[in-house]
């Protein structure tokens, strides 16, 4: 089982899809700083998708802080870093099938350079209307389906404040497991998914 990376979590099992809510970016740059970082030392390949709320300017950065040598995961492919415009909404349109597609390429690819497995993130603070939102939740169950038999960790991650309570947990139980605030750091709650 891969590391996690996330402080109270040691180990997450391949195929986990988890959710995170967080309240501030700075937040979400340490969860995800550190996430990525157990990826990369364990020769994982890693992707991260970002959004609004934190672009690829400020991950690199993070990422650099804590990895003086981050270019050289560059250089061998092990580490991309793409905006959501190019990976959930090309050409302004977000379309499940082709991110889904997409996402097992990166698998196949990533299992043929030699990584020991694919490690994503994504973040959803580009979803403003309440059909994007529907959609992506659904797109969301897709990948919990898939996923589960693959050597493939996804995290993805919302601004608690953009989204209502009903949305909240339709979210959740799109996943495997929430992360939740615990005491001395992070817990994952397994949902049942519906």
């Amino acid at each position: 089982m891969p590391r996690s990376g996330i402080k109270g979590i040691e180990t997450v099992a391949w195929g986990t899809h988890l959710c995170l809510f967080y309240k501030s970016i700075a937040e979400l740059r340490q969860l995800l700083t550190a996430y990525f970082h157990a990826g990369l030392t364990d020769g994982e390949c890693c992707i991260w998708i970002t959004g609004p709320s934190l672009n690829g300017e400020e991950a690199l950065e993070s990422l650099q802080r804590s990895m003086p040598a981050i270019a050289d995961y560059f250089k061998t492919g092990q580490l991309e870093i793409v905006p959501h415009t190019q990976w959930y909404e090309t050409d302004g349109v977000f379309r499940s099938e082709a991110v889904l597609r997409a996402w097992f390429d990166k698998l196949q690819r990533s299992s043929r350079h030699g990584f020991t497995g694919l490690r994503v993130a994504g973040d959803a603070s580009w979803l403003s209307s309440r059909q994007q939102r529907r959609d992506f939740i659904s797109y969301e169950q897709q990948v919990t389906a898939a996923a589960s038999e693959q050597r493939l960790l996804a995290l993805c991650t919302y601004p608690s404040a953009a989204w209502v309570p009903e949305e909240m947990l339709q979210v959740m139980l799109s996943h495997n497991s929430v992360l939740l605030p615990g005491s001395g750091g992070w817990k994952a709650i397994d949902v049942c998914n519906a």
